[in-house]
């Protein structure tokens, strides 16, 4: 309580002053948040923040997929080659044209990659995923989501691609996962296939794209913001005490010095917000 008096409350201890209000104490304050969220921003841009997302495996993903099929009487999924490339493919064009959608900005659907590899399918689906760390949390989310567990247990779906991809994307280092599914067209029927033609009505109705995005608990791009906003509140109080103390004591104030030391701190403020709309949002 004292030491919550000496920093807060004017009085005789702190040369009727709050300390908070010291030019020394605002100085120090203000040099570690500066501090802080620059090395936040180091830290947001650099591999430390990959160390827990390289635990997500092609075999993990199509082990825990086929365990929930297998759990729901429904038979395994086989791993294809052309899917997992698609999958890739996807995973890539997210990146360089730096989207979190099913449809690219340059209209290209998730059936356009899967065609690209040459796989003819008469079932097609998409499932995605992004900031997990571990592949059994992802088909967990899938799971816990209706319409992605509708994608998972799918019972026309017989083969499935998927790709694990690590980047930057809006800004933000993201673990990207795609999961692809297909059933092939038979062969007594490829003749009659255009893939490059829209596809049909009825093989659309049958096609599914659906997305989790994990959210972290810490989200390290407000930490510094959010400290730095709680100290610029927290000061402001202080003034307003300040201001009341001296009036009921009578004590002469230089208010340029108040002002002075407000608009220092929300200059601060600022500054630290546009250095984290421009390096981390």
């Amino acid at each position: 309580m004292n030491l919550l008096k000496y920093l807060f409350i004017p009085h005789k201890n702190n040369n009727y002053r709050a300390k908070i209000l010291h030019i020394d104490f605002m100085a120090i304050m203000l040099f570690i948040l500066v501090v802080l969220n620059f090395t936040l921003i180091k830290l947001q841009n650099t591999n430390v923040i990959y160390a827990f997302k390289n635990q997500i495996t092609v075999e993990q993903l199509l082990y825990y997929t086929n365990k929930a099929r297998q759990e729901n009487n429904l038979p395994p999924l086989k791993l294809n080659d052309q899917l997992s490339q698609a999958a890739q493919l996807k995973a890539d064009d997210m990146f360089q044209k730096n989207y979190w959608s099913h449809y690219a900005p340059d209209g290209k659907s998730p059936w356009d990659f899967i065609l690209k590899t040459g796989y003819q399918y008469e079932y097609a689906g998409e499932n995605l995923a992004r900031s997990f760390y571990f592949a059994k949390d992802v088909v967990s989310a899938w799971m816990n989501s209706e319409s992605h567990r509708a994608n998972i247990l799918k019972k026309e779906y017989t083969e499935v691609g998927f790709a694990v991809k690590e980047g930057v994307l809006q800004g933000e280092p993201t673990t990207l996962v795609v999961q692809m599914f297909a059933k092939p067209i038979l062969a007594t029927n490829q003749q009659d296939y255009q893939p490059n033609q829209a596809i049909p009505q009825e093989q659309t109705t049958n096609q599914k794209v659906l997305s989790v995005e994990n959210k972290p608990a810490i989200n390290l791009k407000f930490i510094t913001f959010e400290t730095t906003l709680i100290y610029l509140i927290m000061l402001s109080v202080v003034l307003v005490i300040d201001y009341i103390a001296a009036v009921k004591t009578n004590l002469i104030r230089n208010t340029s010095h108040n002002m002075i030391s407000f608009i220092f701190s929300l200059t601060i403020l600022i500054g630290i917000i546009m250095a984290v709309k421009g390096k981390i949002l």
